[in-house]
């Protein structure tokens, strides 16, 4: 309960000495009630005063008039909690816990429905940039919201009196010169807009990228055997930090404004003084040597198993020899067939004498095949005769 109650307090902007949790835990859990509870729940009861309207206002710095002061306060604010009632209501650390509780979430929920029927009515689709700024310049110079009825001549009226009376107590060139010194006119400013919300979206997509990185560095340490045992501790110390780092580029057009001559001048990262604000235990560690993890073939020889790279061998090219052995038996086929004309032998000879050229090798076919026919090249079908040849 005491981490949720830490980040309602953050949420809700309160920087005072109870958002260290030791600090928390021992105000609490004091026998009678400290001085920083009180000026807690004080701050809490203003700000719900500013939205609900509650007459009942916490003054009293002496616990016994506190305990009546915050019992009046609840009762108005029909608290449904009725161990908070009463003047012994705040003697034990629970009860003082369950308060705390019960004051931030009530704050919180009034700021979520806004002010009451006195407030200003905002636009929040179309003014919620300027009016939070503005919300935001009168927390800081401690000045109550504005309401319906004052406008805003008296509403700037009212920062500039109050900004005048805080830089009189500043030091001569406390805030130093605008950088910003030139008036522009309304067409300068939307072109100005919308260089801002060109930058923001690319700047928001840089920091989503480097936010993705860091979770899943900060995820990879856990894989581990070591940082499974240390998964509490590593979220307990990392989430505070991972929540308060945004997507969005917290930037503006207020920020042109409020810009001052000091940002041209650029400090080198290496300097001694910026160093200082830098510099982290980390830098002090040096790496050994890594081994190689591949990626360059040039690095690293090829395994011995791995056959050697040759060229493709074509098969060799002889064909030689078949006209001679088709020459053979051409003369054979001669012989068988009677010789009967000296056209068929002729060829089957011819055959057999051509069998020592390759490009002469269809002569020996041609031969083989007229012997075989009983020497006679012409063959009778049907009604006509047939001439049966080869060409090469």
């Amino acid at each position: 309960m005491e981490n949720d109650i830490l980040d309602s307090l953050e949420n809700l902007g309160y920087n005072g000495p109870l958002m260290d949790e030791v600090v928390l835990l021992k105000c609490v859990e004091n026998e009678d009630i400290a001085s920083e509870f009180m000026e807690i729940c004080k701050w809490l009861t203003d700000e719900i005063q500013m939205f609900s309207g509650i007459i009942e206002k916490i003054t009293g710095t002496d616990k016994d008039e506190f305990a009546i002061e915050i019992s009046g306060f609840l009762r108005e604010y029909s608290c449904p909690y009725s161990e908070l009632l009463g003047v012994t209501g705040l003697n034990s650390s629970e009860n003082r816990l369950l308060l705390l509780g019960y004051l931030t979430s009530e704050l919180q929920a009034c700021r979520i429905l806004g002010q009451d029927d006195d407030a200003m009515d905002v636009d929040q689709e179309e003014a919620s940039p300027a009016f939070q700024h503005l919300s935001a310049i009168l927390s800081a110079l401690d000045l109550p919201q504005p309401t319906k009825q004052a406008s805003v001549f008296d509403l700037l009226s009212d920062i500039e009196k109050k900004v005048n009376d805080v830089l009189r107590k500043c030091p001569r060139g406390y805030l130093g010169e605008p950088l910003l010194t030139k008036r522009l006119s309304t067409n300068q400013w939307a072109q100005v807009e919308q260089i801002n919300r060109t930058l923001s979206r690319e700047y928001s997509l840089r920091r989503q990228t480097l936010l993705t990185r860091l979770d899943v560095t900060v995820r990879s340490f856990q894989w581990s055997e070591q940082g499974k045992k240390k998964q509490d501790a590593i979220s307990s110390d990392f989430q505070p930090i991972r929540t308060s780092l945004e997507v969005q580029a917290p930037v503006s057009i207020a920020d042109v404004l409020a810009a001052r001559t000091d940002l041209t001048k650029v400090t080198k990262t290496s300097s001694g003084a910026l160093r200082e604000k830098t510099k982290c235990a980390i830098n002090r560690i040096l790496i050994g040597k890594v081994p190689y993890r591949g990626g360059k073939p040039s690095a690293q020889g090829p395994p011995p198993d791995m056959p050697q790279f040759s060229k493709r061998q074509e098969p060799p090219r002889d064909q030689r020899g078949r006209g001679g052995h088709g020459g053979g038996r051409g003369a054979q086929g001669a012989s068988g067939g009677g010789g009967l004309m000296n056209n068929a032998s002729g060829a089957g000879s011819r055959g057999g004498v051509d069998s020592g050229r390759g490009d002469k090798g269809w002569g020996g076919n041609l031969g083989g095949r007229r012997g075989s026919q009983e020497g006679n090249p012409f063959e009778k079908k049907g009604d006509y005769y047939h001439h049966d040849t080869y060409r090469s």
